[in-house]
């Protein structure tokens, strides 16, 4: 007697359930990658809330150390032809080495402080210890740059010889109203005492978001002077409203920016100048981190009263500073 064994029946995805089971990874794909994103930026944000915190104990152990905050810059008063009331004189002729250069000691980056030749031009300062020499602001410093920001921190090569190029900063300080009101905190040649702060260190600012501009041309951490008359504006400090140049000339007179959200696009400021570089804002969405002057760092949201963040920005105004940030 024949026995016929039969073949087992083959069993596979039909294309309607090929199709079912590619729609169904698609619908996981499309809830976890914002789920990725969104848990990336929450890391991100984190580690720019600890760079204005180690950025804050640098500048309150400087303040220790000296007895004052550090200066925005010191200041040429030769460069500047204007006469501006109230401008203090400067304390050390070792002009244009940004407050960011000055608490390297205390932010662990002594190595590279002690290279810095305060006789030279702070523009491009030698850096002979470093390897294969160059410039010291040459020098990438993640401490003073947010990791939010969309491709990197790339550097601005200026290629007349010799070719230099200068690293950003993202956090500026913060020097009060405008640049020509020496209202802050870090303003030019300023020599601010804790005692000074009389609106009280809780309630006013030292150091504030803003990525470097679209044309990576201000925000030069080592060394800025900022556009005429060279207080620093925009470079290494930022005052809440402050006012923007014409022509590369900042007045008192002029038109004032405030704090609003920004974009990495460039927006013409109806003078030739990127208009998210005249305010603070961030790569975080819906505001940005500020460091107080008591060393915390608070989220600052967009829809702060106006009034409210300006009065921050000021340490011995009197205003009142009561409002969510």
């Amino acid at each position: 007697m024949k026995t016929f064994c039969t073949a087992p029946k083959r069993t596979g995805f039909t294309l309607i359930e090929l199709l079912v089971v590619i729609a169904v990874i698609a619908v996981l794909v499309s809830l976890l990658v914002p789920a990725v994103q969104n848990a990336r930026e929450a890391a991100r944000r984190i580690q720019c809330e600890n760079n204005l915190k180690q950025i804050g104990l640098g500048l309150h152990n400087f303040a220790d150390t000296y007895g004052h905050f550090p200066a925005a810059h010191s200041h040429d008063p030769l460069s500047v032809s204007d006469n501006y009331p109230g401008l203090p004189r400067p304390y050390n002729k070792d002009y244009w080495f940004s407050w960011m250069s000055r608490i390297l000691p205390y932010v662990e980056q002594s190595t590279l402080y002690n290279q810095i030749r305060f006789d030279e031009w702070a523009f491009m300062n030698p850096s002979a210890g470093l390897t294969g020499g160059g410039f010291i602001n040459e020098q990438r410093m993640t401490v003073f740059q947010c990791p939010s920001i969309p491709g990197g921190n790339p550097a601005l090569v200026i290629t007349i010889p010799p070719d230099v190029a200068f690293t950003h900063t993202n956090y500026l300080g913060v020097s009060g109203t405008t640049q020509f009101d020496f209202d802050g905190i870090l303003h030019v040649n300023s020599k601010t005492k804790f005692g000074d702060i009389a609106d009280g260190t809780s309630n006013t600012f030292l150091v504030g978001e803003r990525p470097q501009d679209y044309d990576r041309y201000w925000g030069w951490w080592f060394a800025g002077a900022g556009p005429y008359p060279y207080f620093g504006a925009i470079d290494v400090v930022l005052g809440t409203e402050e006012r923007i140049a014409v022509n590369g000339v900042c007045s008192p007179a002029g038109l004032q920016s405030w704090y609003q959200d920004g974009s990495f696009s460039f927006e013409d400021d109806g003078y030739g100048t990127d208009r998210d570089t005249w305010h603070f804002w961030s790569a975080h969405p819906g505001g940005s981190y500020m460091l107080f002057a008591d060393g915390s760092v608070r989220f600052a949201s967009y829809s702060i009263d106006r009034g409210v963040f300006r009065a921050h920005g000021t340490c011995r105004s009197g205003e009142i500073t009561h409002g969510e940030l």
